[in-house]
């Protein structure tokens, strides 16, 4: 009798032992699970409910499918003609970072003729046709710069209660370690414009993010790109391809 319940009481604490081991594992990508919470910002059950747009093509300004072989311009959906876009603000770009670290924002161009820096997709999972489509998981990478930086949420910034975007993404490796890199663009409802959407499906065991890429404005003016909750409006985007970039 003892030794039956002492195998029981064994397995009971070896079974225990693993469950913690197993929750230990589990990466959280963030400062604390509670900082996520009351920044309102995951939403995953709402996003997961639209993911049946994810079977039609992201498409550019000219209604053709936008493909992980091409350059792009990512720029504000609120366009006036080729020249000058309303709301001041001009295509994705760059800035030197709030902290010093060599990691630079994510922001609008502050000139409202300037395209930005181009932009090409990566998929997380393998196409054959190149061909990027709504709620895939993405990397956003600097194409023309040195090192071709992509974009990434940034740690949380307790002094301005933001996640901003960087350009601290790394190339490939799909999964936890590169939770903070991916990014899917989503429907608006308007004709070729599109919400970026951080909610990424690389990893499933993960804590992350899920929501919208608003704007946060600094002191100074210029639009920074940031994972903003529900309550706060998402930046909608037009994408131009490069080769001939005309916002018709």
């Amino acid at each position: 009798m003892k030794s039956s319940s002492l195998a029981a009481t064994t397995t009971a604490l070896l079974s225990f032992s693993f469950t913690l081991l197993a929750l230990a594992t589990i990466p959280v990508i963030a400062n604390s699970q509670s900082q996520i919470e009351n920044n309102a910002v995951p939403n995953c059950n709402a996003y997961i409910a639209t993911k049946g747009s994810s079977e039609k093509p992201v498409t550019d300004i000219n209604g053709n499918a936008v493909k992980t072989s091409m350059d792009y311009y990512v720029i504000p959906a609120n366009t006036k003609g080729d020249v000058g876009r309303s709301g001041g603000y001009g295509g994705i770009s760059l800035i030197t970072g709030r902290h010093g670290n060599g990691l630079m924002d994510v922001i609008l161009h502050p000139n409202i003729s300037n395209y930005g820096i181009k932009i090409r997709f990566s998929q997380a999972v393998y196409s054959s046709d190149n061909i990027v489509m709504q709620w895939s998981d993405l990397k956003f990478i600097f194409s023309a710069l040195p090192g071709k930086p992509s974009w990434s949420v940034d740690n949380y910034d307790k002094s301005l209660t933001q996640w901003f975007i960087t350009d601290g993404g790394v190339e490939g490796n799909p999964g936890g370690l590169t939770l903070l890199d991916w990014f899917k663009f989503e429907s608006d409802g308007g004709r070729n414009t599109y919400r970026i959407i951080h909610c990424p499906f690389v990893c499933s065991t993960c804590g992350t993010l899920c929501n919208h890429i608003g704007l946060s404005p600094d002191a100074v003016c210029l639009q920074h790109l940031a994972v903003l909750p529900n309550n706060l409006p998402a930046l909608s985007v037009k994408i131009v391809p490069a080769a001939a970039p005309c916002v018709c």
